[in-house]
């Protein structure tokens, strides 16, 4: 089981289980182990439940390249759960259509595609490669999603038993590959419909990419705060995420950011993240040297005071709250989380993490209670699991709130768009760096009240 940035979890059945009815779609051949080239990127990887390896003819290649892709196809291995072509569900070409807000989401879908013989120009694009393997995806369709960035390429194939690893072999003899498993060669997000794979090629097709549609629907240039020659700070908006997920490399704050202020790929560097479904201040770098700057500070816990306003069903005491962090734990019916402790861990345990914070007011609003907070440490989801740890949970929050839901494999979860926590304000304090900011300091705050003050 694995989840994706966003938070929502994608289920999955070890090879040669069959997989829970209703579940989302995926492919996969029988005996691999979960991609390790999906390890690589900015979002989580994807399972893949064990299934029937399958080869076929492809017939409708289709552009100008469609010969040479339909002879490359032949020899493309599709996995999938299917015992023919018939047998699939159909691709939703609406995919990447302008998602109505708040619809729900289609589940992932993905497709691994082998080619196992050398096209006859040596080389085919992307785009006819999927199109040419994949009956009823239209070539035009699998050049958005390569500009989607809902497309992986390896040079050679995963290092996988049997006939994948016998072909990995031949392929690195060929191409006098030394270091098989260096980065270079690893699986990563295609860019451009004009690169070209050939013999040996590995290809993995999100054909459902998880949307955002409030990326959509912000005002990216007005959501500045802030822009220098050094960095970016953002009123970020909830329901759009930092960094791109797996599937989906633009509806990201990054990306909608860097397109709005009409910088070059590569830009904007992320220096920190918030939730998916949190708003406030983001601090994005121009500079190398800035990032790094700035990383260094948080790693030091020094000069950079976060607050936060947090709404809760349930008045929130005053103070400084202490809990010990165990991070990333997985429970049964449960999604993985943050568990918060009240002691450190004894001897013989695994290590926790100090996490504090102090609740500097409480007062009474329409929708509940509004806390500020100042977060003294920083680990992931730390206000979020420190809150629910007191019986006092962020409204919205399905994980660790009143609303928490139990989990269930194979379940497509509903999409939560926003919960009652914000960003509201960033003070950093520096005197040995006036470079970037005038007097070394600079306070940030965020543009627009809380969602639960504007009732939007």
């Amino acid at each position: 089981m694995r989840g994706r940035l966003d938070g929502t979890k994608v289920g999955g059945s070890a090879p040669g289980v069959r997989a829970r009815p209703g579940g989302p779609v995926r492919h996969s051949a029988p005996g691999l182990r979960p991609d390790p080239c999906a390890r690589r990127g900015p979002g989580p990887r994807e399972e893949k439940p064990g299934g029937r390896v399958q080869e076929e003819e492809a017939h409708d290649a289709q552009g100008a390249q469609g010969q040479a892709a339909a002879a490359a196809a032949t020899t493309v291995t599709t996995t999938t759960t299917a015992t023919t072509p018939d047998q699939r569900p159909p691709y939703r070409l609406d995919a990447l259509d302008d998602p109505e807000h708040g619809s729900a989401p289609l589940g992932p879908r993905v497709e691994h595609i082998l080619v196992r013989r050398r096209p006859p120009t040596g080389t085919i694009a992307v785009s006819a490669a999927i199109a040419s393997h994949l009956p009823g995806v239209p070539a035009d369709f699998a050049k958005r999603l390569v500009a989607f960035g809902s497309v992986y390429w390896s040079p050679v194939p995963p290092p996988y038993n049997g006939e994948w690893g016998a072909l990995r072999e031949d392929v690195v003899r060929e191409l006098g590959i030394t270091q098989p498993n260096h980065p270079d060669h690893s699986c990563r997000r295609v860019t451009r419909d004009d690169d070209c794979v050939g013999y040996g090629a590995y290809l993995r097709v999100h054909l459902q990419p998880r949307r955002f549609p409030r990326a959509r629907e912000v005002d990216w240039a007005a959501s500045v705060v802030r822009a220098t020659e050094h960095f970016v700070v953002i009123d970020k908006p909830y329901g759009v995420g930092v960094p791109p997920t797996v599937d989906n490399a633009e509806e990201n704050c990054l990306h909608m950011t860097r397109v709005a202020l009409g910088l070059l790929e590569g830009g904007l560097r992320i220096t920190h993240r918030l939730d998916q479904p949190t708003s406030g201040i983001v601090v994005f770098a121009k500079t190398k040297e800035f990032c790094a700057y700035f990383n260094g500070l948080l790693a030091r816990r020094e000069g950079v005071a976060k607050h936060y306003r947090v709404l809760t069903r349930r008045e929130v005491p005053l103070g400084t709250m202490t809990h010990y962090a165990s991070v990333g734990v997985r429970e049964k019916g449960q999604r993985t989380r943050t568990v918060m402790h009240d002691r450190d861990a004894a001897e013989g345990e695994a290590r926790r993490h100090l996490c504090q914070l102090r609740v500097l007011g409480c007062e009474r609003v329409e929708s509940g209670y509004e806390s500020e907070v100042l977060l003294l440490t920083g680990r992931t989801h730390q206000i979020r699991a420190q809150f629910g740890a007191i019986g006092c949970g962020v409204v919205g929050d399905t994980v660790y709130g009143e609303g928490a839901t139990r989990y269930e494999e194979g379940r497509i979860e509903r999409f939560v768009e926003k919960i009652g926590l914000q960003a509201h304000k960033m003070v950093i304090t520096d005197e040995d760096c006036s470079i970037y900011f005038a007097g070394g300091r600079a306070e940030f705050s965020a543009r627009a009240d809380p969602w639960w003050r504007t009732g939007g």
